[in-house]
């Protein structure tokens, strides 16, 4: 995967974006978030790949998260494009989480929480949750993973394909592939 990658950056964003989506994990010592671009038939190209340091109970590192989820992506012809949806994974640091989402909900910031029983749609029945002021969207971990990888193995740009940057390092394309189905 890594030996296709390509060379583009996000000034302009690649031709065939159409909207922009994006998604960060919480770590104990950081946020790491990717911001992806859209295309027909599910094409995606990966614009950013963010590792931000910094405590999660911490509002530091979520004001950069939001500033960088706050960008304005330009495509060729001049369109503007932002971060029309966010999902951040609330397993961890969760207070910290539903407090920094529950302003930003009008946003499309949205709470997520992975499931990994087989057979869970990808994005389920959404929930209130503390106090009723988050909502969160319940995540089936098992089908989104199959469906990323069978994703990789497509091998020409078109629907459902996924492109990288070159400018990423090895690591990003060892996380992207370490796991394996059991």
């Amino acid at each position: 995967i890594m030996e296709r990658a390509e060379d583009y950056g996000t000034d302009p964003v690649p031709d065939g974006v159409i909207v922009i989506t994006a998604g960060v994990d919480v770590q104990g010592d950081r946020l790491e978030a990717e911001i992806c671009g859209w295309g027909s038939g599910e094409e995606s190209w990966s614009l950013q790949y963010l590792t931000l340091l910094g405590d999660p109970n911490r509002t530091d590192v979520w004001d950069q998260l939001d500033e960088s989820l706050s960008q304005i992506f330009a495509t060729s012809s001049g369109v503007e494009l932002r971060v029309s949806a966010t999902c951040v994974d609330s397993g961890a640091s969760t207070a910290s989480i539903y407090n920094w989402i529950a302003p930003r909900q009008g946003r499309r910031i949205w709470a997520v929480k992975g499931q990994s029983q087989p057979g869970r749609p990808i994005a389920g029945r959404p929930t209130k949750v503390d106090k009723g002021r988050v909502s969160l969207i319940p995540v089936g971990t098992d089908t989104a993973k199959e469906q990323i990888m069978a994703r990789l193995k497509i091998g020409d740009p078109g629907p459902g394909f996924c492109h990288f940057p070159r400018a990423y390092e090895e690591e990003y394309f060892y996380q992207l592939t370490s796991e394996k189905a059991v």
